[in-house]
């Protein structure tokens, strides 16, 4: 199948996807600027449907919905990580769906386990493209100003 009628099959909504979340699923998130941030949002508008949030990296090794913020897909089918190359390939390898939030912003990191093929995702929502977050830059001190010398 051409690449962009399969991606175009698999765009959801982020209040789609929130819905294919069950009670007692086992759910992973990209953590810093790849929290999928439109995802959250919806997934925020059903919480009374679920109970306490299960503390994964405690309790479980296997995860029941990956739900990943990452580049647009590329010409070959690919959405990259971006910045979050420390354990998203491995979060994909143990979940049973994967769901990427796509992000004009996110940056692309090269790496040999730095990327998902569109024919592995169960879903893509389309991200709002909001600049990713960035602490300001602090003023320079005294101290710093020495420490230049």
């Amino acid at each position: 199948m051409p690449l962009q009628k399969l991606l175009k099959q698999k765009l959801k909504s982020a209040s789609e996807v929130a819905r294919l979340v069950k009670t007692g699923d086992i759910l992973d998130y990209g953590f810093g600027i790849t929290q999928p941030d439109l995802f959250d949002t919806a997934l925020t508008e059903q919480k009374d449907s679920f109970g306490e949030a299960p503390e994964i990296y405690r309790k479980y090794l296997d995860v029941d919905m990956l739900v990943i913020k990452t580049t647009p897909m590329d010409s070959h089918g690919y959405f990259n990580f971006g910045v979050s190359n420390t354990y998203a390939k491995a979060s994909c390898d143990a979940a049973t769906k994967i769901v990427v939030e796509t992000s004009t912003e996110m940056p692309i990191c090269y790496g040999t386990e730095n990327c998902i093929h569109i024919t592995e995702v169960e879903a893509v929502i389309e991200g709002d493209n909001a600049p990713l977050f960035e602490l300001p830059i602090a003023p320079m001190t005294s101290v710093d100003r020495a420490s230049c010398l």
